[in-house]
């Protein structure tokens, strides 16, 4: 036997490969993967043209149900229409019925809705009936809606109605024309004490009721969510709502609502440089269209309204597309600058429109349409911020004074000659060296602050072009190591002239006017007006005030208003002087010096509202870490 040469094979000839095997499971899978979507999608076809078949059955059914009901059944006795008893109308509607206006089956695990609407036509001789049946669709599960089914119905035959009078409601659009594209709800309510109330929905923007005795209605119409309506018109919870309304008998009373689909604005705030303002304010709108005009409710909005650097569309609301709009922004405040605003409103002859794509805006608006406006008011010139003064890097210039100059490289300290503004104004603050406060490094979060010793030599003095009268708002963070007499509000008393630690020193005002200041003390703050005579406190807070707190002075007319960390702690009294002014000198001069800290100081030429107040005392909380 030759043993010497054999051939051998890997392959079994009655089987596949392992490689073999695994590329068909990959061909396999891949047939699996496309055909399972197509296998869905005619499941969902199926199950899609079975709930139209279900909803067109479910629809001729109620058609043929409502052909049984008489079409009128009269008392014997009144020859009024009895509601009592069943017949072609709708439960509490007009033509009065036994048919519900909406009923709900489920069939097959699915949900139809059953819409019935029954109306007179307008010689009050027929009814027209519509039924229309929504489900749920199988591709995208929102509700479908099978062709509304429409007939009409006749009595033969004299209908021998009572005598009566009929309302005729019709539903117009921005341009007067009757709204179809809509159905809305709308209802009558007997003013004579009776509980007669009848709903109806309009088809193709009307709808009548008839068969009603003499006497006077209130007719009102639903607004729908994603509407709106002629701001004219008197609205009551959602309903527009006109009363009195006369029925005559064998007269028809027309009667008219103005609602359409709602226009959108998106607003954007700028300053002179074209950055984004984004914080607190108030949005007013008026409305016009020549005949009559309308101011809408006011809008306060905060940072967190704003959407990439627009009051959203969804924050102002569906606005009424016909006429025309003025609108007006007050109390605006940046959160991040901190500036306060004057008051913007295009309604005044002279001030810039809005911008609406580069162009200037009419005030004009489109229904289903959103208009982006840019309202660019809000510059260094109408700014209210003054001053703003806080202990950042570089915004204080110091310069060393040694303890002992004869000791080179000896101990000393650094003193404050200029406190720089960043309002944009450029009021600093400066003093001599010889009056300057001292630098604490590292005082408070990290930051340094501005050291008073209570001598009579540390002044260090705003800017004169600051100065504001009788509405004005002042922020400090500070923190005292003294304390100060607490005085009894007054407005007649030289009670300022001892024992008190001025912060901020009250100018002398003369015969007339008076200058305003602060004492702050660890036992408390008190402000004081100084005039020829005159030094009272006219606001007094007394309180632990050991540690840094912000505080503020908010003049309303006069009147000063104490607050702590955002909180309103005292409401003082009106100053009787013709005119009262912010100060400019902070630590203090000739009746009392200021021992201890100071971190920031902002002061505004006008009375902030209580949101502003709460804004600009949050922030200088969170930048000071203040509890």
């Amino acid at each position: 036997m030759d043993r010497g040469a054999h051939s051998f094979s890997v392959k079994n000839e009655s089987g596949f490969t392992l490689v073999e095997i695994l590329v068909s499971l990959v061909i396999l899978l891949i047939l699996v993967v496309a055909f399972v979507p197509m296998f869905t999608f005619v499941a969902q076809a199926v199950s899609n043209n079975q709930g139209k078949d279900t909803a067109t059955a479910l629809a001729n059914k109620q058609i043929e149900y409502l052909r049984t009901l008489p079409f009128i059944v009269l008392d014997p006795v009144t020859g009024e229409i009895d509601t009592t008893k069943a017949q072609l109308g709708i439960v509490d509607g007009n033509p009065p019925g036994s048919v519900p206006a909406q009923q709900v089956k489920t069939i097959n695990g699915k949900e139809y809705t059953i819409k019935t609407n029954i109306s007179w036509d307008e010689s009050v001789t027929y009814k027209n009936v519509s039924v229309t049946v929504e489900y749920a669709g199988a591709f995208n599960k929102l509700k479908q809606v099978v062709a509304t089914f429409h007939t009409a119905a006749a009595e033969e035959g004299t209908l021998g109605l009572p005598n009566s009078g009929h309302i005729l409601v019709k539903i117009l659009d921005n341009t007067g024309s009757q709204l179809s594209s809509a159905s809305i709800p709308v209802k009558i309510e007997a003013q004579d004490g009776s509980a007669l109330t009848q709903q109806n929905n309009t088809e193709n923007g009307e709808t009548i009721f008839g068969v009603l005795e003499e006497g006077y209605y209130m007719v009102s119409a639903q607004i729908p969510d994603d509407m709106t309506y002629s701001p004219e018109q008197t609205i009551v919870e959602g309903w527009l709502v006109l009363d009195n309304v006369e029925v005559d008998d064998g007269l028809i009373n027309e009667v008219e609502f103005y609602i359409d689909y709602g226009a959108k604005i998106n607003l954007s705030l700028e300053d002179n440089a074209g950055n984004s303002i984004v914080g607190n304010g108030i949005l007013e709108l008026q409305w016009s269209n020549g005949t009559n005009s309308s101011n809408l409710s006011p809008i306060a909005f905060t940072a967190n309204d704003f959407v990439n650097n627009y009051i959203p569309a969804a924050k102002i609301g569906n606005l009424w597309p016909g006429g025309s709009y003025s609108l007006k922004l007050t109390d605006v405040l940046d959160s991040s600058t901190l500036k306060a605003y004057t008051e913007y409103d295009m309604s005044v002859d002279g001030t810039p429109r809005p911008q609406n794509n580069s162009s200037e805006w009419d005030g004009t608006l489109q229904a289903n349409d959103t208009t982006n406006l840019t309202v660019k008011h809000f510059t260094q010139t109408n700014s209210l911020l003054k001053v703003h003064l806080y202990t950042g890097t570089g915004m204080l210039e110091t310069e060393f004074v040694p303890d002992d100059p004869s000791i080179p490289d000896g101990s000393g300290v650094y003193r404050v000659t200029r406190w720089k503004d960043q309002s944009g104004n450029n009021y600093d603050a400066v003093a001599a060296l010889s009056q300057a406060p001292e630098l604490k490094e590292t005082a408070i979060n990290d930051l340094p602050v501005v050291h008073f010793t209570g001598s009579k030599s540390q002044i260090i003095t705003i800017d004169s072009r600051s100065v504001s009268t009788d509405n004005f708002t002042i922020f400090v963070v500070a923190k005292p190591e003294e304390t100060h007499q607490i005085d009894t509000e007054s407005t007649t008393s030289i009670e300022g002239v001892w024992d008190q630690k001025y912060l901020f020193w009250p100018e002398w005002g003369g015969y007339s006017n008076a200058g305003q200041g602060l004492s702050l003390g660890t036992n408390g703050i008190s402000n004081y007006e100084h005039a020829n005579g005159y030094m009272p406190p006219t606001a007094v807070y007394s309180g632990d005030m050991s540690s840094f707190n912000a505080i503020a002075v908010n003049y309303d007319e006069k009147t000063p208003f104490i607050y702590i960390n955002g909180e309103m702690r005292k409401a003082g009294i009106e100053s009787p002087r013709v005119h009262v002014s912010t100060p400019q000198k902070v630590g203090g001069d000739g009746y009392g010096y200021f021992t201890g800290d100071v971190a920031a100081i902002l002061i505004y030429s006008s009375s902030l509202s209580e949101a502003n107040m709460e804004l600009v005392s949050n922030y200088l909380m969170s930048q000071y870490n203040l509890p």
